[in-house]
């Protein structure tokens, strides 16, 4: 993701950019190597070729924040605000969303405005509900609390081993990605490589691993099986800055 902040070039890091489309809510946030982050989140599912008003009224907002921490400035928080957001490209296939996007922000604690142009977000990973199950298992606590998805499934995308588990509605999702030739060992999931966890809590909230550990015991490329178990934090990326921690996981999966 790119755009320019009140005309400074800004680019997110890659493995820091992720989005969803799940039960009328889309999201996409990228994470740029200063912390500093764009969030845009629509009230409904986009489509291929829609555009979206991110404005004061419209029910949908960008932000900008410069920390993980900081308050943000937001297309919704004046009535001056206001904001595109289209959707060029939508591969529901491979889960990947490109488009174009630019809007005015105002942050209230200092009655101070950002501008936020020229916005470019192309190929990004989005998550959205999942179906599937079967003979696949997986196991995980989140925050030290036994979760048991409804649904789990693997996939690949993109040249990536995508695992999915979620609750029946697709509103709670843990999600495991690594390249489709990934051999047995551990591997770091601090956003560094190409092995990444995910946690969605609940519509329009998503975290990404900042931390933790994937250990793959087995992967058999003749039968798709790939058996191993993982734990890292996620910290948030859209909504509130918090971190999740997801422990204890184990999976089963035939792809």
């Amino acid at each position: 993701m790119s755009a320019k902040v009140d005309g400074v070039n800004w680019t997110s890091l890659s493995n820091k950019t992720a989005g969803s489309i799940i039960n009328n809510v889309s999201t996409c946030t990228g994470i740029a190597s200063d912390s500093s982050r764009i969030t845009f989140t629509v009230n409904q599912n986009v489509a291929l070729n829609g555009t979206y008003d991110l404005g004061f009224g419209s029910g949908n907002v960008g932000s900008y924040a410069t920390t993980s921490s900081s308050l943000p400035w937001i297309s919704s928080g004046s009535v001056t605000c206001t904001g595109t957001l289209t959707i060029t490209a939508l591969n529901t296939t491979s889960k990947r969303m490109s488009g174009t996007f630019a809007f005015k922000g105002y942050r209230a604690s200092d009655n101070t405005f950002r501008d936020i142009t020229v916005g470019v977000f192309t190929n990004v990973a989005y998550q959205d509900g999942t179906t599937g199950g079967g003979s696949n298992t997986f196991t995980v606590k989140i925050d030290n609390i036994n979760w048991v998805p409804d649904f789990i499934q693997g996939s690949i995308s993109n040249n990536d081993i995508i695992i999915d588990a979620s609750n029946s509605g697709g509103t709670k999702i843990v999600t495991l990605q690594m390249p489709e030739t990934i051999i047995p060992g551990s591997y770091i999931l601090d956003g560094s490589g190409n092995e990444l966890g995910y946690y969605s809590p609940s519509l329009g909230l998503m975290g990404i691993s900042t931390s933790g550990t994937l250990v793959i015991n087995t992967h058999n490329t003749a039968t798709n099986n790939i058996i191993g178990t993982f734990n890292y934090n996620a910290e948030g990326i859209t909504g509130p800055i918090v971190t999740y921690a997801i422990s204890n996981g184990t999976f089963n999966i035939t792809y």
